[in-house]
This record gives structure tokens, sequence and C-alpha cells, in this order.
């Protein structure tokens, strides 16, 4: 299944109109449309917002009907992340870490990039000085 259309059908599972789930992810409508039906891929950025205003993760809408997370589907940058076989050894155990984080609560997944986006602002405060 394609990303757009995981993205169509949590759209409607929610309720939610094109036209509504515009206005939650400051998105146009003809941009979500065209991305549910295939014809634009989204950005990180956007599927973040996409994700935010679905009131999901990013995970989640790129997980296949099996949960195994499908790399067709992701960019060559998304594939850098996940492919683990070359990563240092830190790396690799940060990722065996967060192993399953599409099946942790809502609060547990908050709470981890909560604590990134923090650790983010403090190292980039620390570089400025």
């Amino acid at each position: 299944m394609t990303i757009g259309k995981r993205i169509k059908i949590k759209r409607k599972n929610n309720g939610l109109t094109l036209k509504m789930l515009s206005e939650k992810c400051k998105l146009s409508i003809s941009y979500l449309s065209d991305i549910e039906h295939g014809r634009r891929k989204p950005s990180l950025e956007s599927l973040t917002n996409i994700a935010k205003g679905l009131n999901t993760t990013i995970f989640i809408l790129l997980e296949d009907e099996d949960g195994a997370k499908g790399f067709s589907e992701k960019t060559e940058a998304e594939k850098e992340i996940y492919y683990v076989e070359d990563k240092s050894l830190e790396f690799r155990e940060v990722l065996q870490k967060i192993k399953g984080f599409e099946s942790w609560s809502i609060e547990d997944r908050e709470e981890l990039l909560t604590y990134l986006k923090v650790k983010e602002k403090v190292r980039n405060s620390q570089r400025k000085k």
C-alpha cells in the first residue's frame, strides 16, 4: 500500500475531509490530494505535518500492512538512516532501543521526541558559544 493510500485511510478513519486536514497541517488541499493519489511524494517536513494533523506518527504512515517498513517508498535519506549494517555500534544500539517505536504509547513517543528536540536545542546553543 502506498503512503498516499495510508494517509487517505487514516484521514477518513479520523473523519476528516481534505479541507479539514489541510487546515490542521497547513498544506494545500491540492497538495494533499496529489499525495493521496500518488502524484506527489511528501517531503519529510510535510509528512511530519500530516502525521501531526492525523494524530499519528511518521512511522505509522510509512508502515506496511504487515508491520514491516517498506524501503521501496522511502527516500535515499531514510534508507541511510534505517539501514544499520555499516553503522557504528552506538548507532545500532540506539536503533535497537527504539525498535517498535510505532507500537509505543503516544506518551512514550512524545516523551522521546521531546527529549531529542530539547537535546538538539542544547547542542545548538552550545555550538553558538
